[in-house]
C-alpha cells in the first residue's frame, strides 16, 4: 500500500499538467520551473515554450534550438534515467515524429507514463515506440479518437500519391496541407517511393531534416552528394529523393503544415492546386475564415493520430493500474475503456465555484 508520501503528485491547473508542486511540467502552456516537451513538431510549429528549462529528447534539441536560441535545454538520451528532485524521469521513443518522445516518472513504488503525441505506424524516417509498464498512464490526446477515419490509411496514401503524379504529369503544381508530425514523414516516405518531385515548406525543413529523417538531405549535404540537374533539382544518392531547389521553375509537390498554414498571411501563401488531408480543424477554421476561399481540390482521409485501437495497444503494453485520460475526445476514451473493464477516468481541472 503506498503511502501520500511515495505517490506521485500530479495537477491540472488551468490547461497546464504539472507533477510535484510544478517542478516538472508535462507540455505546459505557461508554468512549470522544468518542463518536459513530448513533440519538437508541435513545439516548434506553435512557436511557443513554458518554462525555464526545456526537458527534450536529443533529436528534439537539434531542431528546438534553431528556433529557441535563448532557451535553457536539458537534452536527454533515451533510455537514460536522471534525477529531478525525489523523482526519476526517463525519456523513450513515441514515433510520432523526429525527437517525440514519452515520459517515464518514478518516485519510490510509485510510476506514471505521459503520452501525448505518438504513433504506432512505422516510417523509416521516424524511430520505432518503446513502451514502458507503469502503474497509472496519463493520456493527452491532440483529436477526438471517436472523429478518426475508418478508411483504410495506406489505401489514401496511395490515392494521394496517384492524385499527384497524374497533377504532375499534366505540368501542375500540387500544394498538400498536413499535420507537422508523423503524417508529413508518411506522405514524403510516400512520394519519394514514386520518385515524385517533392519540395517541402521552409518550416517544415528543420523537421525534416533531422539525423532520424535519414530520406532527405538539406541543399548543402545535397550539393556534396550529386550535381543539380539542368532542370534545378537535386537527387539524394541514397533514399532517391527529388529534391527541387525552386519549385515555381516545374512541377512538383509542395508540403506545408497546417499549424503554419494557420499562421499565414492569405497573400504570402503559393500558388497551385490545393489538397487537404486529415481532419478539419473547425476551430482553425473559424480563427481563418479565408482558408474557405482557397478552393481545395481534394481531401484525403489521413491522420496518423492514435485512434480506439492504438490506445488499446498502448495500455495492453504499458499495464496500468489506472489510465488518465485529457484533451480532446477524453470523454470518449474513458467510455471505451471503462467498457473494457479498465479504470479510466477523465483528468480534468478542478472545478471552481462561482459567485453572481
Amino acid at each position: 500500500m503506498l503511502t501520500a508520501f511515495d505517490e506521485i503528485q500530479i495537477n491540472h491547473d488551468d490547461g497546464d499538467i504539472t507533477i510535484e508542486h510544478a517542478i516538472l511540467a508535462l507540455d505546459a502552456q505557461r508554468s512549470g520551473h522544468i518542463n518536459f516537451i513530448s513533440s519538437a513538431g508541435a513545439a516548434f510549429c506553435s512557436g511557443k515554450i513554458a518554462g525555464k528549462q526545456i526537458l527534450v529528447s536529443h533529436e528534439a534539441h537539434r531542431i528546438l534550438v534553431q528556433k529557441f536560441p535563448k532557451s535553457a535545454f536539458l537534452p536527454c538520451s533515451y533510455f537514460r534515467p536522471i534525477v529531478l528532485g525525489n523523482l526519476s524521469v526517463e525519456l523513450l521513443p513515441s514515433g510520432e515524429s523526429p525527437g517525440a518522445s514519452f515520459l517515464r516518472v518514478e518516485k519510490k513504488k510509485d510510476s506514471l507514463l505521459y503520452a501525448s503525441h505518438w504513433s504506432r505506424r512505422q516510417t523509416p524516417a521516424l524511430r520505432r515506440a518503446s513502451f514502458k509498464q507503469a502503474e497509472t498512464l496519463l493520456l493527452k490526446l491532440q483529436n477526438d479518437p471517436s472523429a478518426l477515419f475508418a478508411t483504410s490509411v495506406r489505401r489514401e496514401l496511395e490515392r494521394l500519391t496517384e492524385f499527384c503524379a497524374k497533377l504532375l504529369r499534366a505540368g501542375e503544381r500540387v500544394i498538400v496541407v498536413a499535420d507537422a508530425g508523423s503524417t508529413v514523414h508518411h506522405i514524403m516516405g510516400a512520394l519519394t517511393e514514386q520518385r515524385l518531385p517533392v519540395c517541402p515548406d521552409k518550416n517544415l525543413l528543420p523537421l525534416l531534416l533531422s539525423e532520424q529523417s535519414t530520406g532527405i538531405v538539406s541543399h548543402a549535404q545535397a550539393s556534396h552528394a550529386v550535381s543539380p540537374a539542368p532542370d534545378g533539382t537535386r537527387w539524394n544518392q541514397g533514399a532517391k529523393t527529388l529534391w527541387v531547389e525552386n519549385p515555381a521553375q516545374q512541377p512538383c509537390v509542395v508540403l506545408m503544415s497546417k499549424e503554419h498554414l494557420l499562421s499565414r498571411k492569405q497573400r504570402s501563401l503559393p500558388n497551385g492546386i490545393w489538397v487537404w488531408t486529415g481532419l478539419m480543424d473547425q476551430h482553425a477554421a473559424d480563427r481563418c475564415p479565408w482558408i474557405a476561399h482557397l478552393n481545395f481540390a481534394e481531401s484525403f482521409a489521413l491522420s496518423f493520430a492514435p485512434d480506439l485501437s492504438e490506445i488499446d495497444d498502448l495500455v495492453a503494453e504499458v499495464h496500468p493500474k489506472q489510465v488518465l485520460v485529457c484533451g480532446e475526445g477524453s470523454q470518449t476514451c474513458v467510455h471505451h475503456l471503462t467498457r473494457r473493464g479498465i479504470d479510466a477516468q477523465v483528468f480534468a481541472p478542478p472545478r471552481l465555484e462561482t459567485l453572481f
